[in-house]
């Protein structure tokens, strides 16, 4: 198989060492709507930092896409509960509520086909109602063709004597932030 780099290397597009090794799957495009998306199979974990610079490398190369997303792929045996925060840093590029709601938390395996993430902050409520748990098995699925059950455990509900949780809410009342706020909707108006 073709590796990633090989393929953009004539667009001189640079790649991280894993990712620019990894073999290169499938390519389609979408052309109507411009994205590119491949997938790739690696042995290695791939960060995601590496994986969101690669796709705006790509992407910003003269060959006639906006956008590129990159789908990783792995053996099953590589799935490791340490990737955890890359997994969540994936769901956050199309959940940015997630924010905050996972810091500290840790995954679990218990047996083949059940992960624990036990929360720190609290949280369960809004990671149900986004339907994290769904999410994150369907990714785990989609990389490593591993089926988990998701639950919750630890601090599930939201603790007003919680320092995390107190900051956000006077950052979010402080009258510098409402300040902010009015001269953001001050400009808008302004400039409409």
């Amino acid at each position: 198989m073709i590796k990633l780099g090989e393929v953009f290397s004539p667009y001189s597009v640079e790649l991280d060492g894993s990712l620019a090794e990894a073999a290169v799957k499938n390519i389609r495009i979408n052309k109507e709507r411009r994205i590119l998306n491949i997938e790739v199979y690696s042995e290695y974990l791939l960060t995601r930092r590496s994986i969101f610079e690669a796709q705006e490398r790509i992407a910003k190369a003269e060959i006639g896409v906006d956008r590129v997303v990159i789908y990783p792929k792995y053996p099953r045996e590589a799935f490791d509960t340490a990737y955890f925060d890359e997994l969540v840093e994936a769901l956050r590029q199309n959940n940015p509520s997630l924010n905050g709601t996972l810091n500290d938390a840790v995954l679990e395996r218990e047996g083949d086909d059940r992960l624990n993430i036990t929360l720190a902050h609290g949280g369960a409520a809004l990671l149900q109602a986004k339907e994290f748990d769904m999410l994150l098995s369907d990714l785990i699925y989609s990389e490593f063709g591993l089926r988990f059950e998701i639950t919750y455990s630890g601090v599930t509900e939201l603790n007003a004597d919680d320092k995390q949780f107190t900051d956000r809410l006077m950052i979010s009342s402080s009258p510098t932030a409402s300040t902010t706020r009015r001269r953001r909707s001050t400009a808008k108006s302004s400039t409409s």
